[in-house]
């Protein structure tokens, strides 16, 4: 069984595709500086290819600046450096800023296939168990990657103890899963379920009483919501559904 890519003592890097990476291409040099060490934090992150921004580390209104402040402290370059490679980084879109995380696209999905490769060695090989999907890992190997839809299940019963059981996975229920899965990868997939299960309203508590289930999650529409927050329940005030 191969260890987790975050424990791997190496960065998984495809040359081609870094020395040919057209948004990297019009960042300096200083921030691409920046950007290789970033990544080497990513790589030993929770979870991977992510920074999140706690609380604490909000020091000031400017999202970049409070990266900057926290990057700070593991990167060997000055504030003003930092900050301005990360204004080159995210603007170019080699990282992204989503809310209180900063994340690198291409590790998070890395990290989402190797995973279920891995869950897939468990279930020694019993193809029956899995639907093929078109691995996105890298350009340089085309591999195909599995769906362990019995994992999935697990993960929405143990996020989501209060939303209805599923027997079965349908058709229709792994049509959606299976966009929700090459969309988003397995990282997302998990981040809904814990939002939904940590959602007052998505479990019960509005006028109707109504709550979410699992076909209802993997929805297009309703995954996007959850995934930006609109649920949490910080976030209710009134809503229609």
């Amino acid at each position: 069984m191969g260890m987790a890519l975050r424990d791997q003592p190496y960065l998984p890097l495809y040359v081609q595709d870094f020395l040919t990476d057209e948004k990297l291409i019009e960042c300096s040099a200083s921030a691409t500086g920046v950007y290789i060490r970033i990544m080497c934090i990513m790589h030993k992150s929770e979870p991977y290819g992510v920074i999140l921004l706690k609380q604490k580390d909000k020091q000031t209104d400017n999202q970049i600046q409070n990266f900057a402040l926290k990057l700070l402290r593991g990167l060997p370059y000055d504030l003003n450096t930092i900050s301005s490679g990360l204004n080159e980084l995210i603007s170019e879109g080699v990282l992204q800023l989503e809310g209180d995380e900063l994340q690198q696209k291409r590790m998070i999905k890395d990290f989402a296939i190797s995973e279920v490769r891995k869950l897939a060695g468990k279930k020694g090989g019993d193809k029956t168990q899995f639907a093929k999907a078109k691995g996105e890992a890298n350009t340089e190997s085309e591999d195909e990657i599995v769906i362990d839809y019995e994992f999935i299940l697990n993960l929405y019963k143990d996020l989501c103890p209060k939303m209805a059981k599923v027997e079965k996975l349908n058709e229709q229920r792994k049509g959606f899963l299976n966009a929700r899965y090459a969309e988003y990868g397995l990282d997302k997939i998990t981040t809904v379920f814990r939002k939904a299960g940590e959602s007052k309203f998505l479990n019960g508590e509005n006028d109707r009483a109504w709550k979410a289930d699992f076909e209802w999650i993997v929805r297009p529409t309703n995954f996007l919501k959850i995934l930006e927050g609109k649920y949490d329940s910080h976030e209710i005030r009134k809503f229609v559904q």
